[in-house]
């Protein structure tokens, strides 16, 4: 679905998918999963009652009643996961709620431009652009661009990084590295909001995305950056509560567990040592880019790259692109040659292929 939850799926070495448990209910109405209370006995379980049949503004209201998180960080989920269920024209009336509740410019776009590493580019884009259009982002803020990579991916997978990064090259280099140095390394090392509000607003949308073994893992950096087990339960049932987008009880359910076992490791392997949410970055490289030189024309590779052309290659490494070639077009099928006036797409591309064919 993104590269997000392609990394994330590294980190089974330490991931568990337990089996669903069962919804917890109420007379005659399901609800949205339990959140986990102390009770005086063990596995006991304190329901959050959000009946799957109520209004939306009933839901929310719900939701907030008991809310450890701040109302603007609830504000900033809600945003993030209607934009991601393509909700548009939520948008707005969410942005202006934001800053009523005091949220600033910097938070707002740092918000949107965090939809590229779970939802996308066109999303993020597109809530760039509804946002702009509405009023809600008068002027630019400066972002993470280029240089050396920041270090948000050591921050957030810690002792386990080594091991992330080798199955992600196992599974595709040039992948990996992306993921590595532009997701990690400019988009997630980007300010305006702290890490542990990122890792609730990605929680979240897991959570939403029946996605549990990502889950897991970006629980215990939650934890790790500082937030508590019920502000992830708070931003899962805000994501489960958008409008129009069906979410079964069971996925609640399962992702409110998922939450309780990484409270458990993170309790056993990281309590007591809490994690900086200070990101590292080269000096100069959180700017606003300037506008690219254009051209009427297409511009060539070392105008919109500022580098010089690569020199042309040597002439044995022409021979070897051409031994290449060959041993291509040898071993390639044989294609009968159309009859002359032929005008058919296959006889044009077998005379391309014939005019193109380097001499043996």
């Amino acid at each position: 679905m993104h590269a997000l939850s392609f990394a994330c799926r590294a980190l089974c070495v330490i991931g568990v998918r337990p089996p669903s448990r069962r919804v917890v209910v109420g007379p005659g109405r399901a609800f949205l999963g339990a959140r986990l209370a102390p009770s005086g006995r063990s596995g006991g379980v304190r329901p959050l009652k959000i009946p799957l049949a109520a209004s939306l503004q009933s839901r929310q209201e719900a939701i907030t009643r008991e809310m450890s998180l701040l109302p603007k960080e609830a504000c900033l989920i809600r945003l993030f996961n209607a934009a991601g269920c393509h909700q548009w024209d939520r948008l707005a009336p969410l942005a202006r709620e934001f800053y009523d509740l005091g949220g600033s410019l910097e938070e707002l776009v740092a918000t949107t431009r965090f939809l590229v590493t779970l939802i996308g580019y066109g999303p993020a884009l597109k809530a760039t652009l509804t946002l702009h259009k509405a009023g809600f982002m008068p002027k630019h803020v400066p972002g993470k661009v280029g240089g050396p990579p920041g270090n948000a991916f050591e921050l957030v997978y810690t002792s386990v990084t080594d091991t992330v990064r080798a199955k992600l090259h196992d599974a595709d280099p040039v992948l990996a590295e992306w993921i590595r140095t532009h997701l990690y390394g400019d988009i997630y090392s980007s300010p305006g909001i702290p890490l542990r509000l990122k890792q609730l607003l990605i929680c979240s949308n897991l959570a939403m995305a029946d996605m549990p073994d990502q889950l897991f893992g970006h629980a215990i950096a939650g934890l790790r950056f500082g937030a508590t087990l019920q502000q992830l339960e708070e931003a899962v049932h805000l994501a489960v509560a958008i409008p129009e987008h069906s979410i079964k009880p069971a996925i609640v359910d399962e992702a409110l567990k998922i939450l309780t076992l990484a409270q458990r490791k993170y309790r056993r392997d990281f309590a007591g040592s809490p994690a900086s949410q200070q990101v590292a970055v080269a000096f100069g490289s959180v700017r606003i880019p300037p506008l690219a030189p254009l051209t009427n024309g297409p511009p060539s590779m070392s105008a919109m790259s500022g580098t010089v052309a690569e020199p042309t290659p040597k002439p044995t490494q022409v021979r070897h692109v051409q031994m290449v070639t060959e041993k291509t077009i040898a071993a390639a099928p044989k294609v009968p040659k159309p009859s002359a006036g032929s005008e058919s797409q296959e006889g044009f591309a077998w005379d391309v292929l014939e005019s193109e064919r380097p001499p043996m």
